[in-house]
């Protein structure tokens, strides 16, 4: 068995006292002894599947620890660096092809083809790189980009030499959010908290013109799992857990919502009952134990909370009067996919914003370094861990362009017992939500120099043209490169013809096999009405 062990940080930030961080994959929201299912707000869309109340199951090996004080899964691990331990719950050593992370098949490789190996539709995957060069990767497959400057935070005199308007239009989307659990902090009288990064995704305008009181807010879902999913929050009333905002006025700020928020929308299962997941090339790990032909249970690290301000006086305060200064959306959602580009535009892409709350610094955070002065770019696609990157029709990886499964590396927990939907086993980057796993899968991205630090799960990236790119939810932190869920994805059919992505639009909806969106929620909820994303909202039953 080969083991491969990364650094790979979840960046959501659970706080458990000021001199320590622990980073929880836990998604039970810890509020009652019953679990509390994650309903939609969407009585027409339930969530499924619909778990029966169940405690968190052990897995037998590795064993994960309490999800509520951080777990110690397998390399790699949404954790500490070096906090990785265990091996997987499988003796064979998988055929992995040309993915095989110990391997460099194009060490001495000249990309001199004519014609690609097979052919596709999607301009990513039948281009070529003509400058492709092959980074220095180690044994395990990764860069080594070693210990670099800190990152340059708003407010220091750093964030001056490159400050730009897509990072200030960044500060004005983004807040800090964090979210009480029911567990007290060792010797103090507190709850412990997760916290991350919320930004505007959605508000209705009111028709007569006053202030908007319902918002919508983009977000990692497992920065969310520890909410309160009952109705209208009364389990947090009871046990007076908060939802706070900070960097209101100024950084250390902090406002409680009146109103806690609902879970509005959730990545999770929006592509039908199961889905069937295939590699570009080789085989994935475990293919022998876990059946990918039929996965039942999945998700995307997104969604999105509605907010209800009691009235306009909150509203303006906590949104920083976001709406007065943008009446119309200045970020946009296109229903475009990186692998819209071909292959040698990915490469020479340098373009990414992303500014989140990393850490436990009370100012937002961007991905540059103390010591840059460039304020006209940003980060590349990261082709800085080989084992992530999927393969264009030529056998050259696309930089930065991600399948979340061999994310997963080769570690993979047995459960003792099968979860109420018969889940067997988890992965390390699993999510618990509800009294069940979900596997996160699909298509990836990764920026370099993006390793930013927990807290800044939920960080939304732009491009110069305030175009979105996706949101972040962890680190590859050997190699400095940011992990990404994309908005979008295609449809991508590897040689063999079997689907590796599938068609979808978290934000926008219209996947060939989609079955809910952000949009098609809000259609159904506020019809007729006018949204800051959307406009004007069909009526019910229009043509």
């Amino acid at each position: 068995m080969k083991i491969n062990k990364r650094t790979l940080l979840l960046a959501s930030l659970p706080i458990v006292a000021s001199a320590s961080i622990i980073i929880a994959v836990s998604c039970s929201n810890n509020l009652t002894p019953e679990t509390i299912e994650p309903i939609e707000t969407s009585p027409n869309q339930p969530v499924t599947p619909t778990p029966t109340p169940t405690p968190e199951p052990t897995p037998t090996n590795p064993t994960p620890s309490n999800p509520d004080t951080g777990s110690q899964n397998t390399s790699p691990q949404p954790g500490q660096p070096g906090a990785n331990s265990g091996t997987p719950g499988n003796s064979t050593d998988p055929d992995f092809g040309d993915n095989d992370p110990s391997e460099n098949p194009y060490d001495s490789f000249v990309t001199e083809r004519a014609e690609p190996t097979f052919k596709s539709d999607i301009p990513a995957i039948n281009s070529r790189i003509e400058r492709y060069t092959t980074p220095n990767y180690n044994g395990r497959g990764i860069v080594e980009t070693g210990d670099a400057a800190k990152f340059i935070t708003i407010d220091s005199e750093s964030y001056k030499d490159v400050k730009n308007d897509q990072y200030e239009t960044l500060k004005d989307y983004s807040f800090k959010v964090e979210i009480d659990r029911n567990e007290k902090q060792a010797e103090r009288d507190q709850f412990k908290y997760e916290s991350g990064t919320a930004w505007v995704l959605d508000y209705i305008k009111p028709e007569d013109g006053s202030y908007p009181l319902t918002w919508f807010f983009g977000t990692n879902l497992h920065v969310i799992i520890n909410m309160d999913f009952s109705k209208g929050g009364e389990n947090a009333k009871k046990l007076g857990l908060q939802f706070r905002f900070r960097d209101i006025e100024n950084p250390l700020d902090t406002a409680i919502l009146s109103n806690y928020p609902e879970l509005f929308f959730s990545a999770h299962n929006f592509l039908g009952d199961s889905i069937e997941l295939n590699p570009m090339i080789g085989n994935y790990y475990f293919e022998d134990q876990f059946n990918y032909k039929d996965v039942k249970n999945y998700a995307k690290d997104f969604a999105v909370i509605k907010v209800q301000f009691k009235d306009e006086n909150e509203a303006k305060h906590i949104t920083r009067g976001f709406a007065t200064k943008y009446p119309s959306p200045k970020i946009q959602f296109p229903k475009t996919n990186i692998l819209d580009k071909t292959s040698e535009e990915i490469a020479a892409f340098d373009q990414a914003y992303v500014l989140g709350y990393a850490g436990t610094s009370a100012a937002p955070t961007i991905n540059k370094r103390v010591g840059d002065v460039i304020s006209n770019k940003g980060s590349k696609y990261s082709d800085l861990v080989r084992s992530y990157m999927i393969t264009n029709a030529y056998g050259q990886r696309i930089p930065g362009v991600y399948d979340s499964i061999y994310i997963n590396g080769n570690a993979m927990a047995t459960l003792d017992t099968p979860t109420s939907s018969g889940i067997k086993y988890a992965f390390p980057n699993d999510f618990w939500l509800a009294g069940d796993y979900y596997h996160r899968f699909g298509m990836g991205i990764g920026f370099e120099t993006d390793n930013l630090f927990q807290g800044a799960s939920g960080s939304l990236s732009i491009d110069n043209n305030f175009n979105a790119l996706g949101i972040q939810w962890g680190n590859e932190g050997t190699s400095q490169t940011g992990l990404l869920e994309t908005f979008t994805s295609k449809e991508v059919l590897n040689a063999q013809g079997k689907r590796v992505f599938y068609d979808y639009d978290l934000i926008n909806g219209g996947g060939k096999l989609q079955t809910r969106s952000f949009s098609s929620l809000l259609k159904d909820q506020f019809a007729g009405k006018t949204s800051f994303l959307f406009g004007k909202l069909p009526e019910k039953n229009s043509a």
